[in-house]
């Protein structure tokens, strides 16, 4: 069957973006908020929703291999590129404020953090080492992974702090309640086995895909909502 995975709720939450895989094809689609109406949306992964919901950036990787950051507009279907170059860019975050879009890139060598205009320009690097972006709800810093551990970001000085350590290979974060948090938190996954990357919605409920292994060893995927409050 097809995997359902990597949510995110658009602002006023009523649409959900996410990925599926489809054999060896991924699809980036959008339903509302309890799963009604499910539409095709663009090929990618990693959809992230502009803060007017009008727009989604994702990953794109073309017939080539190169990987890099569109973003499409779900009112009419027209896409456009974010990033263009030979090395890897991925993993985006839209701000708070629709001006900027950080992501991880390889460019100059090491994966690093990057931002971008959102309606073009040229990319400004923010740091020297980095996965994961996520900006916090006020916009003023950005969450990431680095070097086994949780960083919070400034973006205005570009002073980084550590949040918290021990946290193995690149991991997806997000704020819960002021705090960083990955899926292997127990506030996040409930003790089960979900996928990395996960959402919040604006009245703190957690968007999900929890991992089923069946008898036939097929990852089947569903998004759920978990009540945090």
């Amino acid at each position: 069957g097809d995997i359902e995975f990597e949510p995110a709720v658009s602002r006023d939450a009523s649409l959900v973006a996410y990925t599926v895989q489809k054999n060896n094809k991924f699809e980036i689609w959008t339903a509302g908020i309890h799963g009604e109406d499910p539409k095709f949306r663009t090929l990618g992964t990693e959809p992230r929703f502009s803060p007017n919901g009008f727009e989604l950036i994702y990953t794109h990787t073309d017939i080539l291999g190169l990987v890099d950051i569109r973003k499409v507009d779900i009112r009419d279907g027209s896409s456009s590129s974010v990033t263009d170059a030979g090395e890897i860019d991925f993993e985006p975050d839209w701000s708070p404020d629709g001006r900027s879009i950080a992501f991880a890139s390889n460019m100059g060598g090491t994966m690093a953090l990057w931002t971008i205009p959102a309606v073009s320009g040229k990319r400004i690097p923010l740091n020297t080492s980095g996965y994961f972006p996520r900006y916090s709800p006020d916009g003023h810093s950005i969450l990431f992974w680095n070097q086994h551990a949780l960083w919070s970001m400034d973006i205005d000085s570009r002073k980084s702090r550590q949040l918290r350590g021990g946290i193995d290979g690149p991991t997806p974060s997000a704020w819960v309640k002021n705090a960083a948090k990955t899926s292997l938190d127990p506030e996040v996954n409930g003790g089960k086995l979900i996928w990395p990357q996960f959402d919040i919605l604006p009245d703190g409920r957690l968007l999900t895909a929890p991992i089923e292994i069946r008898e036939t060893a097929l990852w089947d995927v569903k998004l759920t909502y978990v009540d945090k409050n």
